[in-house]
């Protein structure tokens, strides 16, 4: 998954205190390889293969810029109890490879009941 985030890629959202949080591209990585592992998701990890979860994941929308600016917003689902998370990408070609240069989330409750 790295090898589609460009290196100043920041992930963007708003904590449970309603501060800003910035992480960098290469702790995002981290934390997705270890999230089941994290104090807010290691009580769903007997979910991680079950079809109810990967059924939530989907591509909602591709929104391009123009020829001249190939730039794109992506909207996507992924699902990892407790939460949905709904992705806002920001998209562009650079030196003719496309990359993820900006991500924004917010989450939504999944599957909270199934907490073990």
């Amino acid at each position: 998954m790295a090898e589609y985030f460009h290196e100043t890629c920041r992930l963007t959202f708003v904590d449970g205190t309603g501060a800003v949080v910035i992480i960098d591209s290469a702790q995002f990585c981290n934390m997705v390889q270890t999230r089941y592992t994290t104090p807010m998701h290691k009580d769903y990890a007997h979910l991680r293969d079950d079809p109810r979860v990967g059924s939530r994941d989907a591509l909602l929308s591709i929104d391009f810029g123009s020829l001249s600016a190939p730039i794109a917003m992506v909207v996507l689902t992924v699902a990892h109890p407790p939460c949905l998370w709904t992705d806002l990408l920001t998209v562009a070609k650079l030196q003719g490879k496309w990359w993820i240069v900006h991500k924004s989330s917010v989450k939504d409750p999944f599957l909270e009941e199934e907490k073990k």
